[in-house]
């Protein structure tokens, strides 16, 4: 009875893992961003290089997000769109405030911002 419940726990924790990981990968192109999440100059350098000046200069405000992680991705023809939680810390309270944005890319370009959270700034 033990075997059995083993090989079907087993058996759902693959089928759980194939699932999570069958959705469109994480573009380098984001990782590249959301790694100098942070670094304020590589940020807006990495920013310019991937949009055009309207966003980039909206974007840029996101370079205090925090441990940014992609919690979803959605695609819907060649555009790509990832939603993306972090956080920054408060300059007042010195609290954390989540952070929830969505960024669409296409061919390699960032093609829309949105800015979900109250602690975003607003386009």
């Amino acid at each position: 009875m033990k075997a059995i419940l083993s090989i079907g726990l087993c058996a759902l924790i693959v089928t759980a893992v194939l699932h999570v990981g069958s959705g469109p990968p994480i573009t380098p192109e984001m990782i590249e961003c959301m790694q100098l999440h942070g670094l304020e100059k590589e940020y807006s350098q990495v920013l310019s290089k991937y949009s055009d000046p309207e966003i980039s200069g909206h974007a840029a405000e996101l370079s205090a997000v925090e441990d940014p992680q992609v919690i979803r991705i959605e695609r819907s023809g060649e555009v790509v769109c990832y939603q993306v939680e972090g956080f920054r810390v408060d300059p007042d309270s010195r609290a954390p405030v989540t952070l929830d944005y969505s960024v669409c890319w296409q061919n390699r370009r960032i093609v829309a911002l949105d800015l979900k959270s109250p602690g975003c700034p607003s386009l």
